[in-house]
């Protein structure tokens, strides 16, 4: 029962029960994520589409699942078909910004006392894009060699940016600089 196939059919087993006991339930957007991401880590292009073509309204519009199977295409030089994939991503992308989740291009509001400190909290030369970049960086590449205008770069998450922020907040450099920064705002107010 160790063997690729077996756990394959292990699994098939499991979701045929789960779909029967929970069908309200199962499969839900997540699950449809994994199994997106499995085809295309095998490279199972025609898996990957056919997925796609049977998921859930909600799961066809997911950045993860768009990505991953914009990656796979792209990975294997199938430019035709990684082309749609690419604009639905960018559509996804959007959809995400309109509904405040991230992924949009305003900057996150920071807190007053650190409103005079943004040189410290968002560097302005570092160029922070959205989860969904990662995805676009085989694409990128293949548009490169095929020769093929590249794709608007997608705008920047503004969950990115804050998470950022925490983790500069949190290092070594953060302990010194912002704590000085909150001291000197507070005598200039």
């Amino acid at each position: 029962m160790f063997t690729a196939g077996g756990r394959r059919a292990r699994a098939r087993a499991v979701a045929a029960a789960f779909a029967r006991d929970h069908p309200a339930l199962f499969p839900d957007a997540r699950t449809e994520r994994h199994v997106v991401a499995m085809l295309a880590n095998r490279n199972d292009l025609a898996g990957v589409r056919e997925a796609l073509a049977a998921a859930s309204p909600a799961a066809a519009a997911d950045v993860e699942i768009l990505g991953a199977a914009l990656d796979a295409h792209a990975r294997k030089g199938d430019l035709d078909r990684a082309l749609p994939l690419a604009e639905a991503l960018a559509a996804a992308h959007a959809a995400r910004a309109a509904t405040g989740v991230g992924a949009s291009a305003a900057r996150p509001p920071l807190p007053a006392i650190l409103e005079g400190a943004r040189d410290v909290v968002e560097p302005t030369t570092a160029k922070r894009y959205g989860p969904p970049e990662r995805l676009l960086r085989n694409f990128r590449r293949l548009c490169r060699t095929r020769r093929v205008a590249q794709p608007d770069p997608l705008p920047p998450d503004p969950v990115l940016v804050r998470q950022a922020g925490a983790r500069l907040r949190r290092s070594k450099r953060g302990e010194r600089d912002i704590p000085r920064k909150r001291a000197y705002l507070r005598v200039g107010k």
